[in-house]
């Protein structure tokens, strides 16, 4: 939240100030909230001696024979933060107010094109107190200061029962509510989700036209969440397992769709399905083959079958699923009947069967491995590497390229 604060004795200047504020911040989405005053009285007095903050003051350098710097003066009793700037007729003033020592933004003479100049500081005035805020939050009863432009964002956990701020390095959880931190906010965060908050600058924005195909691997929420709004929007080809379609649309069909073969071949990317084991409709992942390339989807499944061992040996290119260790499951918050359904023939790879499959199929055209679905609460990305390098070593396999995934961050393949 910015809080602009005008001050000036003619209504005409005031209301070309907030006409000016209202067209500049509306393209950055930014909350703001404008405070007038036409004299330096006690309730603009209460303002500066007030809570609020990323103040931002416009100030008439004089109003009825009280003196702009001298207010100034005042404010930098209180504070050195806020934004000061001084707007006046007196441009020959211009030498004493930058002389004043309560470190003056900008001065900005009416006589001038002062419209213009007005944008220009407040643009300057937002990017300086994007740049320099932080959110402030407590942590485990440490106070602790996370830089906007790492939040990508912010997440309501029923589980947990606190606020989680997910950023590009970290996550933290805190017991504030959502729509407390929310109007602490700078910059440009929106609410996607009611449970959620999203950085919108973090946003990878993707065309959707460009977006032709779209493979689905089981119906399971956290797989499918927004599906019929984006066949809706984007109308792209269904590809799909009839049992699995047949699931998902028993009452309203989706009429662009291609029902999955055990092989096909989509624009020249030979599709192979994967059939795989998970407490899900007929759940597979993919092996896509192109140009003497290829690229295996493995996530969601107990085990891999051995029968698919020699189809899915020595491809380029490795997406799949590290989800937990072992250890950290078994001794961690998650409820022993959710313990059994991740550890069963029907849950999700750990650590270990991943490292124990990369070993038998990993070979010399194997150019990368990204390990993907890693839990949050059951696992770490150092473990997960740690113990997949471990076994390769144990199995005399020397390969090092090999990543986890970020359920943050885009993950590029090549």
């Amino acid at each position: 939240m910015l809080n602009f604060i005008i001050c000036d004795d003619e209504t005409a200047i005031t209301n070309t100030v907030k006409d000016i504020i209202v067209k500049t911040i509306f393209k950055t989405s930014i909350e703001y909230k404008i405070h007038v005053f036409h004299n330096y009285d006690d309730s603009f007095y209460e303002i500066i001696h007030s809570d609020l903050i990323n103040k931002i003051y416009i100030l008439d350098i004089e109003v009825n024979d009280k003196s702009g710097l001298e207010i100034a003066k005042e404010i930098r009793k209180r504070d050195w933060d806020s934004v000061i700037f001084i707007l006046s007729a007196h441009y020959e003033l211009e030498h004493l107010a930058f002389k004043s020592k309560v470190l003056i933004f900008d001065f900005i003479s009416k006589f001038d094109l002062y419209d213009k100049r007005m944008k220009e500081c407040i643009l300057a005035c937002i990017n300086k107190v994007l740049n320099d805020e932080k959110l402030t939050v407590r942590v485990n009863r440490a106070i602790t200061k996370i830089d906007y432009k790492d939040i990508l964002y912010i997440t309501y956990d029923s589980y947990r029962r606190k606020s989680v701020i997910m950023t590009t390095n970290d996550e933290y959880e805190v017991n504030e509510p959502l729509n407390a931190i929310y109007k602490r906010l700078i910059g440009d965060f929106k609410y996607t989700h009611r449970a959620c908050i999203t950085n919108m600058n973090n946003v990878v924005k993707i065309d959707p036209k460009e977006i032709d195909y779209l493979l689905l691997t089981h119906e399971h929420t956290d797989h499918i969440y927004g599906l019929n709004v984006f066949l809706k929007r984007v109308k792209p080809l269904l590809l799909v397992k009839e049992k699995l379609y047949n699931t998902l649309y028993e009452e309203h069909e989706y009429n662009k769709v291609q029902f999955l073969e055990e092989e096909q071949d989509i624009d020249g990317i030979k599709i192979t399905i994967l059939q795989l084991s998970h407490d899900a409709v007929d759940p597979v992942g993919f092996l896509m083959e192109s140009n003497e390339e290829s690229i295996v989807y493995i996530a969601d499944t107990g085990y891999i079958n051995h029968k698919l061992l020699p189809k899915i040996k020595n491809k380029t290119y490795y997406l799949i699923e590290s989800n937990h260790d072992t250890e950290l499951l078994i001794n961690g918050p998650y409820p022993p009947h959710l313990q059994r359904r991740i550890l069963s023939d029907k849950g999700h790879l750990s650590n270990e069967f991943c490292g124990t499959y990369l070993s038998k199929i990993i070979g010399e055209n194997t150019k990368k491995v990204i390990l993907i679905h890693l839990s949050e609460t059951n696992n770490d990305p150092k473990i997960a590497l740690e113990t997949t390098m471990k076994i390769l070593k144990e199995n005399e396999i020397t390969f090092n390229n090999i990543e986890c995934a970020n359920q943050r961050e885009m993950v590029i393949i090549k």
